[in-house]
């Protein structure tokens, strides 16, 4: 299985649900040769952040940093820590491997900079917790 590949295609979900609920999942997945597998997995990623939008939310919002709220963020990257946090509080992935792919998603998708906002804002929530 290419959890890179289906990690990039729950990102694309999650980032289409920050704008509109009605999220295309189908139509996302079929950008994708995904195994059956993959498509689990994207699926898992996406729903774990779906179901637990809220708590994702308030959990980031309390580790942000300069008065920053979830709002200020780059939908981008917020979509991105998104799975990241779903991966890691949710599908039990280990921390370091999704807040890498978190880096490598920032590195494709978004900014220059955002590859480190993303490392340094995963890094301050799970750090509390080891």
């Amino acid at each position: 299985m290419s959890r890179i590949l289906a990690r990039d295609c729950g990102f694309k979900m999650v980032f289409q649900y920050l704008f509109s609920e009605q999220t295309e999942v189908e139509k996302i997945i079929e950008e994708f040769e995904l195994t059956e597998e993959e498509k689990n997995f994207s699926i898992s990623i996406f729903s774990a952040v779906k179901n637990n939008f809220e708590d994702l939310k308030t959990k980031l919002n309390a580790n942000l940093k300069n008065n920053l709220t979830v709002k200020d963020i780059y939908k981008l990257d917020y979509a991105i820590i998104l799975v990241a946090m779903a991966s890691i509080d949710y599908l039990e992935q280990a921390m370091s491997l999704s807040v890498n792919e978190a880096v490598e998603l920032a590195k494709k998708y978004s900014t220059e900079k955002s590859p480190s906002f993303v490392n340094g804002v995963l890094s301050s929530i799970y750090k509390q917790n080891k």
